[in-house]
């Protein structure tokens, strides 16, 4: 990485910010430049995983015991408005409330959703350090 940065010009003492999808592949990469970068996750790879959990619980069929698909849809938007301005726990916990509401034996599109939402936690909780304030930036 640092070769090929050296060979667009960029200065080993010029800062530089990586975005990132953040896979483990491309965290590698990045790291060859040192403490030099500034890592960054990609907000596009978050709006999308958000995006497609909205999309799951539109398509869950509605019950009478748990929550409302709104108030689904309402809990996921608050998790996604702290991770807009960088603050990854309080977004944390949001998602893990939302999971606690479903419940996988209920039906087989409730299980896939719970099955994505722990997927996005863990993805999150694995690239906390990297999310920022993406609305002042």
């Amino acid at each position: 990485m640092l070769n090929f940065l050296l060979r667009e010009g960029v200065q080993p003492s010029q800062p530089v910010t990586f975005l990132s999808d953040g896979s483990d592949t491309v965290r590698f990469a990045q790291l060859g430049f040192g403490d030099r970068g500034e890592y960054v996750l990609d907000w596009f790879h978050i709006a999308m995983r958000v995006q497609n959990l909205e999309q799951m619980i539109k398509g869950r069929p509605a019950h009478c015991d748990g929550p409302s698909n709104a108030a689904l849809i309402k809990a996921l938007h608050g998790a996604k408005w702290h991770l807009w301005h960088g603050c990854p726990y309080p977004a944390l916990r949001r998602l893990e409330s939302l999971g606690w509401d479903l419940d996988a034996e209920a039906s087989p599109e409730e299980a896939k959703l719970l099955g994505k939402l722990e997927e996005f936690i863990v993805y999150l909780d694995n690239n906390r350090h990297f999310i920022v304030n993406y609305g002042d930036r």
